[in-house]
């Protein structure tokens, strides 16, 4: 009976990284969309487009010039990072293990380590370079999930990892007991072949902070991407810099031109009329084009211009105004519940 049990036990070790590989083939294969449940969902290989992700220093160095010089553009363009570069040497003689990415809020940080983790798993991306790619999501780390009161809520990495990476919360509990030893021994022995992602440092309102420090710890020779809003990376940051380990900091950007004139062909494909149009008028206005670069600011954009053809002739505060009316309407479609609309004109949620 022991015998069976062992080789029961060592044919499941044997097929963990299919596991995870397909887990995550079906968890990241499409992105949902932010605005409502009923549209369908986009395959990540089409929604996905180029962003620009720069170098820190680079970025800073190009928003302390008012004017930009042809010589900050090019310290910018040549300090562009390619998502499969991300852990490239920092010099000849260096690599680079942890990787601090930032961004503001609505850049597409979440999909693009969707995006790293599903190219991964398809053996696009660090295929040869990662054994494992384990993806967590800092929000899910909480307290009163991993509580540590049976075996599937333990307060460590390993249990973790085995929750949220590889669905595992239907597999018996000798077959978990087996992933768990399998990643315990991983991260002890073969670090130096995992990549953790810890996505969003700026959610860990109700996480466990002695699980974030796991993850961030554990895995002496593991690398990192650690994934966040500017104001909530920054502690991180400055931790690891008086600890002298080495942090490459780079910035998310969003859309570059090229990149919004992509997702609008995209978005209205068989409408190059409505799309060609969107495009000439952001061309006409400055300031809305800014908001494009933010890959949720263009998709709500889109939607607008689908309804009507039209943004409100270029004025932020209208444009603002049509957001939230937006937003409002699809949540009265999505929840059923009705809003209020006050005589200042703005909308309230009806207790």
């Amino acid at each position: 009976v022991r015998q069976a049990a062992h080789k029961a036990l060592s044919a499941v070790r044997q097929t963990i990284p299919t596991l995870l590989k397909e887990a995550y083939k079906k968890q990241y294969a499409t992105i949902p969309s932010f605005f409502s449940s009923a549209e369908a969902p986009w395959p990540i290989r089409e929604a996905y487009l180029p962003i620009s992700i720069q170098a820190r220093k680079a970025v800073r160095a190009r928003e302390q010039q008012p004017s930009p010089t042809q010589e900050s553009k090019s310290l910018a363009i040549q300090n562009e990072l390619a998502l499969t570069t991300l852990f490239d040497g920092c010099d000849a003689a260096k690599e680079a293990r942890t990787v601090l990415l930032v961004g503001a809020a609505g850049m597409g940080k979440t999909t693009l380590c969707h995006k790293l983790a599903y190219a991964w798993a398809q053996g696009r991306w660090y295929a040869t370079k990662f054994e494992a790619v384990y993806l967590l999501p800092v929000r899910h780390l909480t307290k009163a999930k991993y509580h540590g009161g049976d075996l599937r809520s333990r307060h460590n990495l390993e249990t973790v990892i085995a929750q949220e990476c590889f669905g595992a919360q239907n597999r018996d509990d000798d077959a978990f007991e087996a992933l768990v030893d399998y990643l315990k021994h991983q991260l002890e022995e073969r670090s130096e072949r995992v990549l953790l992602i810890i996505d969003g440092l700026d959610e860990r309102q109700d996480a466990s902070e002695a699980l974030i420090e796991q993850a961030l710890r554990r895995g002496n020779h593991a690398y990192r991407l650690l994934v966040g809003r500017p104001y909530g990376a920054e502690a991180e940051r400055n931790k690891l810099l008086r600890a002298s380990q080495l942090v490459r900091h780079i910035e998310h950007r969003g859309f570059d031109t090229s990149a919004t004139k992509q997702y609008i062909q995209r978005y209205f494909q068989g409408e190059a009329q409505q799309g060609a149009g969107l495009c000439t008028f952001l061309q006409a206005h400055p300031s809305v084009h800014k908001l494009a670069r933010v890959p949720l600011h263009l998709q709500l954009l889109c939607k607008l211009w689908k309804e009507d053809g039209t943004l409100q002739g270029g004025s932020l505060t209208r444009l603002y105004q049509r957001l939230a009316d937006y937003c409002y309407r699809r949540y009265e479609e999505e929840e059923g519940r009705p809003t209020v609309t006050l005589r200042c004109g703005r909308r309230a949620q009806t207790l």
